[in-house]
């Protein structure tokens, strides 16, 4: 489970912010996952509860915005909800598709006080 070794990362950086700005409590932990990124937000969410107990985010709650997967035609160039993972594009029918999206995970805000 990569995502208890994520979760530890993110708390060092909170933590980081926090001796830099100097806040006591952090409230809201704003995250968002690549499409190629292969966490899974609900073990992130459960190891995120784990790591930060006892800390300045403790009661914070964590929100993860997953990018959707898509997939693009080499084709045609169509594009299409990647979730599913078509066998073939909807447009011409094609196998040739290409999967995209991000393999990071970025914090992208914290709220603070």
């Amino acid at each position: 489970m990569h995502e208890l070794s994520l979760a530890e990362n993110i708390l060092e950086i909170v933590e980081a912010e926090r001796a830099g700005r100097r806040f006591s409590r952090v409230h809201v932990i704003r995250l968002r996952a690549g499409a190629l990124s292969g966490i899974d937000p609900e073990a992130l969410r459960l190891a995120m509860e784990s790591v930060c107990e006892g800390t300045c985010a403790a009661e914070a709650a964590v929100e993860i915005d997953a990018e959707p997967r898509i997939v693009t035609c080499r084709r045609c160039g169509a594009t299409m909800p990647g979730d599913v993972g078509p066998a073939a594009c909807a447009s011409c029918g094609s196998i040739d598709l290409e999967l995209a999206g991000s393999s990071g995970l970025d914090i992208v805000s914290l709220e603070v006080d």
